[in-house]
């Protein structure tokens, strides 16, 4: 496996610049909520997006079955954040809807689904979902790679990774500079993950960023993208995890909350907010 020292050095940052701008699909019409796409994909609007209805142990099985084959594709998991950026945001939403899948990572998103039909539908945490996949990567010998987080926080997760998963193949890990990315930078790492031969690649850059990011290179990166935000960051051990039955209680974001105060008061007192209005007038106007 390589060191993160090792692959760093392949890197050379240049000034900053605006990622281009987004040539993304139109969102598809649907004419129901439940929908049928491509024969096996089925999805339900929640609140403009459109969020598949399936379970963990399904979603998988279907990445596997592309990182085995090095299909180009991505996937997003969507919490309350998620969903409320995608009903604001046009050229997010767009994003969304260009993903493979769209998995409901927290209780929230879940509880409405439920409400809306999907019978027993789970929550899908990208925590969960990437250790996971990481644990089925080694046992089939798929490589995997991690785009995301810090270069100490990076060390601490290859680490990590490396005691759990002693034979997972990790054939690349780069912590990207904070900032927008230059044209030469993306077309740089676009070549290396490519070169890499990796199957599955962890992309742990933060919600919208790394929606935008996998959206505009996905036509070009050879396998299977996986968006689980602050994943990378909670196995490094730089970020807390909920308890279990927190978790289990739809608390999680409280607890993010008071761990970390200053920087989501803002976000959660508007997205949870608006997601309660917006929940409620839908479930409402659904019953009469």
């Amino acid at each position: 496996m390589l060191s993160l020292a090792e692959i760093v050095r392949t890197q050379n940052w240049g000034n900053p610049a605006k990622l281009p701008i987004l040539k993304l699909m139109a969102v598809r019409v649907h004419e129901s909520a439940v929908v049928q796409q491509e024969t096996t994909r089925k999805t339900i609007d929640v609140l403009g997006v459109h969020v598949d209805t399936v379970c963990e142990s399904e979603a998988v099985e279907q990445l596997l079955e592309w990182a085995a084959n090095r299909e180009s594709g991505y996937v997003c998991l969507s919490n309350v954040h998620s969903i409320i950026t995608g009903h604001n945001r046009l050229d997010f939403r767009q994003a969304l809807s260009k993903a493979d899948l769209v998995l409901p990572d927290g209780w929230p998103v879940a509880w409405l689904m439920r409400k809306l039909g999907v019978e027993d539908q789970e929550r899908i945490p990208g925590p969960d979902l990437m250790w996971t996949l990481c644990q089925s990567a080694q046992q089939s010998g798929i490589p995997v790679g991690f785009f995301g987080t810090s270069p100490e926080a990076m060390d601490a997760l290859l680490s990590r990774l490396a005691c759990a998963f002693p034979k997972l193949k990790v054939h690349y890990a780069v912590a990207p500079p904070h900032r927008s990315f230059t044209q030469e930078e993306v077309d740089q790492t676009i070549r290396q993950v490519n070169a890499s031969g990796i199957g599955i690649l962890f992309v742990g850059l933060g919600c919208p960023r790394q929606e935008f990011w996998m959206a505009e290179t996905t036509d070009q990166i050879h396998c299977i993208q996986v968006g689980v935000g602050a994943a990378l960051d909670i196995y490094a051990g730089k970020v807390s995890r909920a308890p279990k039955w927190m978790q289990k209680a739809g608390l999680e974001w409280l607890f993010r909350l008071v761990s970390e105060p200053g920087r989501l008061w803002k976000r959660y007192l508007f997205t949870n907010t608006q997601f309660v209005f917006l929940a409620a007038r839908e479930l409402l106007l659904r019953k009469n």
